[in-house]
């Protein structure tokens, strides 16, 4: 009987080392991500002024004769796209380090869904991407912020587009389901792509800030964690399957008829 109890407490002292050892790593990870936003605020705030400066310069240019007007034209245009990308940077940056309180109403999530595809039906159609819908009629609305989870829907479709460089696959499901006995009745949405997909070592990583696949001038790490702040905000649950060379499926899971807080 002894050596039974000290085989438990030597198992109980593990598990308890074990979620120890998890919850430390939480909170030094909720550090990181704390300071890393802190950072990003104030780099934000410093950069947007000189930037908006630079703008108002190229639209001033833009209105100028000039003798060389076609290569004034294409000089420009270079760099109005390298500050309209900053831009998006220091947007990127704010919105991860302050999310916005939610603006919650009911919605039709079918609905957000479809106006964030035309957004880029055209630029996918064009590079020879096949979309795919399978969202389920008469989805009963949830209670959301339209302009965010469409921006959350919008950066999982441009990642499924960026997968794609030689065209593929893109489809968009939308269905209720009840995933376990304690989930309750959930809103499932799924974008799935047949790219080439995230290389195993990264797939716990991509919800990390700054942490990207992409090519330089890409992307900046922040469009998945801020995706997942979305989620999150609205009470509900990002993950992601992915096999290198197969293609990304993102999963959005949503609680129906629950009230939620603005987070």
């Amino acid at each position: 009987m002894a050596n039974m109890s000290l085989v438990k407490l030597a198992t109980d002292l593990k598990q308890s080392q074990r979620r120890l050892y998890s919850t430390e790593s939480q909170l030094i990870q909720a550090e990181k991500l704390s300071a890393i936003g802190q950072l990003a605020s104030g780099i934000a705030h410093e950069v947007k002024n000189p930037l908006a400066i630079l703008m108002k310069g190229i639209n001033y240019l833009e209105r100028e004769s000039h003798p060389n007007r076609q290569q004034l034209a294409r000089v420009l245009c270079m760099m109005k796209d390298a500050v309209l990308r900053a831009d998006k940077t220091i947007r990127d940056l704010l919105d991860f380090s302050r999310p916005a309180p939610l603006e919650l109403k009911p919605a039709a999530i079918g609905r957000i869904l479809e106006s964030s595809l035309a957004l880029v039906e055209k630029q996918l159609t064009t590079e020879n991407i096949r979309i795919i819908k399978e969202i389920a009629p008469d989805l009963e609305p949830v209670l959301i912020d339209e302009h965010r989870m469409q921006q959350a829907f919008l950066n999982l479709i441009l990642n499924a587009f960026q997968a794609m460089p030689n065209g593929g696959q893109l489809t968009v499901r939308a269905y209720p389901d009840r995933l376990t006995e304690t989930d309750g009745r959930m809103l499932v949405c799924e974008i799935a792509d047949t790219g080439r997909g995230i290389p195993k070592e990264f797939v716990s990583r991509v919800f990390e800030p700054f942490v990207t696949t992409k090519t330089p001038g890409e992307g900046t790490g922040l469009g998945l964690p801020i995706t997942k702040t979305i989620i999150e905000q609205h009470q509900g649950r990002i993950e992601i399957a992915s096999e290198e060379g197969r293609g990304t499926t993102v999963t959005v899971v949503l609680p129906l008829h629950t009230r939620r807080g603005d987070g």
